[in-house]
């Protein structure tokens, strides 16, 4: 962990420069998120994901480069045998893609690091409410289009963040997630 918070760290004073003659710009996401959840090993994944919603603010470091933090949050339930789990997930993130070519329309690679929070709440007679946080890793593609001052922007991100919750008994997971997004930003 130590060396990870020492790369951010670095890599953060790296880019501070260009960032201060930077294009700005800030913005807002909704999209489907898709979970890898399992209650003592039944998987509860399920293909109906929770809405996500998401606001970031960046800057486009030149015209094929960015960099940007990010805060999503979704929730998630499921019922099974009389038993209703809610998962509710806070996502603080900082990114950085690749935008390729030179035109209006630019497809993106990029990568993902942050903080994934997760609380799941269990209702019934051994219910109980608990939460944990992880670091989270992943990365993102999609496309962005630029219309003047705002970009349109359509992509999925997958995280990676293990959590894992015991109580009751019972041992709750979510390994990772999925978001499929649309977003609009404004630059200035």
């Amino acid at each position: 962990m130590k060396k990870l918070t020492t790369a951010a760290m670095i890599a953060a004073l790296g880019v501070s420069a260009n960032v201060m003659a930077a294009d700005w710009f800030v913005g807002g996401s909704v999209g489907a998120g898709f979970n890898d959840q399992s209650v003592s090993g039944t998987n509860i994944k399920k293909a109906d994901g929770p809405v996500r919603y998401g606001v970031q603010v960046g800057a486009y470091l030149n015209d094929n480069m960015r960099v940007y933090g990010s805060y999503n949050t979704g929730k998630d339930d499921a019922k099974s045998g009389g038993v209703k789990t809610e998962m509710t997930q806070e996502q603080f993130l900082l990114s950085a893609d690749y935008l390729f070519g030179t035109g209006d329309l630019k497809p993106f690679a990029g990568l993902t690091i942050g903080h994934d929070n997760t609380e799941f709440k269990v209702s019934g007679a051994n219910g109980f409410k608990k939460d944990q946080g992880k670091v989270a890793m992943g990365g993102q593609v999609g496309a962005v289009y630029a219309m003047g001052n705002f970009d349109l922007e359509a992509g999925y991100r997958h995280l990676w963040h293990d959590t894992k919750i015991k109580a009751n008994g019972s041992t709750l997971k979510n390994s990772s997630d999925g978001n499929l997004y649309a977003s609009v930003s404004y630059r200035f």
